[in-house]
Formats: structure tokens, sequence, C-alpha cells
């Protein structure tokens, strides 16, 4: 669940708190699981919904507080290269922007590398809404990125 989160959020503060809340709920709501045979499933669903539920309570704040991306605390596992840490710092910054639930899809799809039945799963979604939110994450994100010189490099071999 911690590798998942960290996917989904990035380098954050509040991954930790976040992490323990996913437990919590999931322990919970232990009861309504119905297939044991499931539970990593389940569980992974648990921590997306709850990553979600953050994820959209800052979009409603963040009007009040704007901290910039160079404020976001270090990954706990060191990168050794200095550009890699700067392109992911830019990739989460791009990511901020994009709307929770195409966020999620992306994250999902391509972090966690979930099939297509598998991210729509965990989206609690059809499989055509999880395609129509990843059409958009994927436009919006190389769009976005264009924008950030640390993604420039990284572009170059998606495009080519």
């Amino acid at each position: 669940m911690h590798g998942l989160l960290y996917r989904i959020l990035g380098p954050d503060a509040e991954l930790e708190d976040t992490l323990h809340e996913a437990f919590v709920r999931a322990l919970e709501s232990l009861h309504n699981l119905r297939d044991p045979t499931a539970l990593d499933s389940w569980m992974m669903g648990v921590a997306v919904r709850t990553a979600r539920t953050l994820l959209q309570r800052r979009s409603r704040r963040s009007w009040l507080k704007v901290m910039p991306s160079e404020d976001l605390p270090e990954p706990a596992a060191s990168l050794p290269d200095p550009t890699e840490l700067e392109a992911l710092r830019s990739l989460y910054k791009v990511l901020d922007r994009l709307g929770v639930d195409d966020r999620m899809a992306l994250v999902l799809r391509f972090a966690t590398g979930m099939t297509l039945t598998e991210t729509a799963q965990a989206c609690g979604v059809s499989l055509a809404t999880i395609k129509r939110r990843l059409s958009r994450a994927e436009k919006a994100l190389l769009r976005w990125a264009e924008t950030e010189p640390a993604l420039a490099g990284w572009l170059e071999e998606v495009e080519s």
C-alpha cells in the first residue's frame, strides 16, 4: 500500500498519515470483504479511495494555501541523480494540475502498471470511463509537461 500511495501522491508530507488512514479504513470496513482471496485488490481499492479523498480535500482548500513544489519534502529513498529528482518534482507539479479522477487513472495505469480493467475496478468506474479519463489525462500531461524544462529529455523519449 505504501508504494501505491507514493505513486499516487508523490513525495508528500502526508504520505505516512494517508497510509495510516488507509489501514484504519480497511480495518473498519473489513466486514465488507466478501471474498478473502480478493484481499490484495480490496486493500488496493481502499488505498486508492483514501488517496482520492486526500487529493479532493486539497483541491478544495487549494485557494487557502499554495505550497511551491520546492517546499515538498524529499522522498524517503534518495535518488542518486539530481536531474532525476528535479524531473520527479516537475512531474508531480504537472500531476497536481490534473483533476483528481484523471490523475488517479493515469497513476494507477502507468505508475503501478495496472491493466485497464484493474484500473477501472480500483477507481470504481466502467472500462469506457477509465479509457476516456486516461486519454484526457495523457493529453493534458504531455501538454503541461512541455512547460517544464526538467521534463524535456523525458518527453523526447516518449515521443520517439
